[in-house]
């Protein structure tokens, strides 16, 4: 049974949305799945205008959507799909939920692996937000705004993940088992 990942791939291995000759799956440079959260990343220099890359991010969450139901994997909670140009700056940003769900675009020029910067509190929540969530817990839900003492000092247990070489997957499984923890 081939990987979710692989699932993945192959589903937009032949997907041809309006604007592009060769299939989306070509341009498909990065894909990561977990618990029903996928995140994309393409090279199609072919989709110019934001309404086609807009298109061809809803087509291509269809194509995953129905790969993923033929498999053990959860159905797509949030999608996140990047378009970038030939250097790695991200051109455009979709955000999807399910299927019939809602969307949400950021037009962009600026670097693929730049540092996140911290948004400003919404005033209030939207009523359905499209796209990945923070994961709870890593936020002062005190309200007070001053910063604290020592921010380590509420941490429990510390759990290292080493080994003697490089590229063994260190960095993966230790995002992995965060994840999984802080989701419990």
């Amino acid at each position: 049974m081939p990987t979710t990942k692989d699932s993945i791939r192959q589903s937009l291995a032949d997907l041809r949305p309006a604007g592009l000759d060769a299939p989306l799956g070509e341009g498909l440079e990065w894909v990561a799945e977990c618990d029903g959260f996928v995140s994309l990343k393409f090279h199609t220099p072919a989709l110019t205008a934001p309404d086609a890359r807009a298109a061809a991010a809803r087509a291509a969450r269809d194509a995953v959507a129905i790969a993923l139901s033929g498999t053990d994997a959860p159905p797509i909670r949030s999608l996140i799909v990047e378009f970038v140009d030939h250097a790695g700056t991200v051109l455009q940003t979709e955000r999807l939920g399910p299927a019939g769900g809602t969307t949400q675009a950021t037009a962009a020029k600026q670097p693929a692996r730049a540092p996140a910067q911290p948004a400003a509190a919404p005033t209030q929540a939207p009523a359905q937000s499209p796209g990945h969530r923070p994961i709870g817990g890593l936020t002062d839900t005190s309200g007070d705004d001053t910063p604290a003492a020592n921010p380590l000092d509420s941490i429990k247990h510390v759990i290292a993940v080493g080994a003697g070489k490089g590229g063994v997957g260190k960095s993966t499984v230790a995002v992995n088992l965060a994840v999984g923890l802080a989701r419990q």
